[in-house]
Protein backbone atom coordinates (compact mmCIF):
# COMPACT_ATOMS: atom_id res chain seq x y z
CA UNK A 1 0.00 0.00 0.00
CA UNK A 2 1.31 3.49 -0.71
CA UNK A 3 0.62 5.83 1.46
CA UNK A 4 1.91 8.87 0.20
CA UNK A 5 0.09 12.06 -1.00
CA UNK A 6 -0.17 12.37 -4.59
CA UNK A 7 1.27 15.70 -6.27
CA UNK A 8 -2.41 16.83 -6.40
CA UNK A 9 -2.87 16.10 -2.83
CA UNK A 10 0.77 17.94 -1.86
CA UNK A 11 -0.63 21.05 -4.50
CA UNK A 12 -4.14 21.67 -2.96
CA UNK A 13 -1.68 21.86 0.64
CA UNK A 14 0.42 23.95 -0.19
CA UNK A 15 -2.53 26.24 -1.82
CA UNK A 16 -4.32 26.25 1.59
CA UNK A 17 -0.52 26.79 3.30
CA UNK A 18 0.08 29.89 1.52
CA UNK A 19 -2.96 31.21 2.09
CA UNK A 20 -3.09 30.71 5.65
CA UNK A 21 1.06 31.99 5.98
CA UNK A 22 0.31 35.14 3.91
CA UNK A 23 -3.51 36.26 4.98
CA UNK A 24 -3.99 34.72 8.18
CA UNK A 25 -1.16 35.69 10.55
CA UNK A 26 -1.25 36.52 14.29
CA UNK A 27 -2.76 40.24 14.21
CA UNK A 28 -5.90 39.15 11.98
CA UNK A 29 -6.55 35.88 13.73
CA UNK A 30 -6.20 37.89 17.08
CA UNK A 31 -8.41 40.93 16.03
CA UNK A 32 -11.15 38.07 14.78
CA UNK A 33 -11.10 36.39 18.04
CA UNK A 34 -11.62 40.26 19.19
CA UNK A 35 -14.87 40.36 16.84
CA UNK A 36 -16.28 37.24 18.29
CA UNK A 37 -14.67 34.69 16.17
CA UNK A 38 -15.45 33.82 12.46
CA UNK A 39 -16.09 36.90 9.82
CA UNK A 40 -17.85 36.42 6.62
CA UNK A 41 -14.68 37.67 4.82
CA UNK A 42 -12.87 34.36 5.61
CA UNK A 43 -15.61 32.51 4.35
CA UNK A 44 -15.80 34.21 1.05
CA UNK A 45 -11.53 33.81 0.96
CA UNK A 46 -12.10 30.12 1.40
CA UNK A 47 -14.60 29.89 -1.11
CA UNK A 48 -12.51 31.88 -3.49
CA UNK A 49 -9.65 29.36 -2.98
CA UNK A 50 -13.13 26.14 -3.79
CA UNK A 51 -13.11 24.90 -0.74
CA UNK A 52 -16.74 25.45 -0.40
CA UNK A 53 -17.05 22.64 -2.94
CA UNK A 54 -14.24 20.75 -1.79
CA UNK A 55 -16.28 17.41 -1.43
CA UNK A 56 -19.05 18.59 -4.08
CA UNK A 57 -18.53 16.23 -7.14
CA UNK A 58 -17.42 18.36 -10.29
CA UNK A 59 -20.22 17.61 -12.17
CA UNK A 60 -22.13 19.94 -9.45
CA UNK A 61 -19.39 22.19 -9.77
CA UNK A 62 -17.21 21.28 -7.16
CA UNK A 63 -13.67 19.71 -6.86
CA UNK A 64 -14.54 16.40 -6.21
CA UNK A 65 -12.27 15.72 -3.51
CA UNK A 66 -12.80 12.95 -0.93
CA UNK A 67 -11.45 13.07 2.88
CA UNK A 68 -8.09 12.67 2.34
CA UNK A 69 -8.27 15.88 0.57
CA UNK A 70 -10.69 16.93 3.34
CA UNK A 71 -7.64 16.19 5.78
CA UNK A 72 -5.55 17.78 4.37
CA UNK A 73 -7.39 21.24 4.23
CA UNK A 74 -8.25 20.76 7.69
CA UNK A 75 -4.76 20.13 8.65
CA UNK A 76 -3.30 23.05 7.32
CA UNK A 77 -6.53 25.38 8.62
CA UNK A 78 -6.14 24.09 12.02
CA UNK A 79 -2.09 24.90 11.95
CA UNK A 80 -2.93 28.27 10.85
CA UNK A 81 -5.91 27.89 13.48
CA UNK A 82 -8.38 29.08 10.74
CA UNK A 83 -12.14 29.50 12.39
Amino acid sequence: MDFDFTDEQNALREAVARWVDKGFRFERRHALAKAGGHAREVWAELAGLGLAGLAVAEDHGGLGYGPVEAMVVQEELGRGLVH
